[in-house]
């Protein structure tokens, strides 16, 4: 069965609150994650390397942004780097775990 969309948000608000030493209240799906939510390049790979653990998959590296645009660069892509487009990248790779294309 798979997880609902609430769960990845809430397992994301964890991740976040840990990683970011942010209240968890602050991880809303519009969250930026660098301008609103204050994190750093190195903190993505501590981010990344949570998400593998919560949810069980590897993310090759910048894979999460090309998920939003494969065509864009890491400065074009910042302010679209949000909560919500992270939850879509995990629902998107749970999807094809559960079909068996991970």
């Amino acid at each position: 069965m798979p997880i609902p969309d609430v769960e990845i948000i809430n397992k994301l608000g964890a991740i976040m609150h840990v990683a970011l030493r942010i209240p968890e209240a602050e991880v809303i799906p519009d969250a930026r994650i660098f301008d609103d939510l204050g994190a750093e390049s190195i903190d993505i790979l501590d981010i990344r390397f949570r998400i593998e653990e919560a949810f069980g998959f590897k993310i090759d590296e910048g894979e999460i942004m090309r998920s939003i645009d494969p065509d864009k660069g890491f400065e074009e892509l910042k302010d679209q780097f949000t909560i919500g487009a992270t939850a879509a990248f995990i629902r998107q790779k749970l999807d094809q775990l559960e079909q068996g294309h991970a």
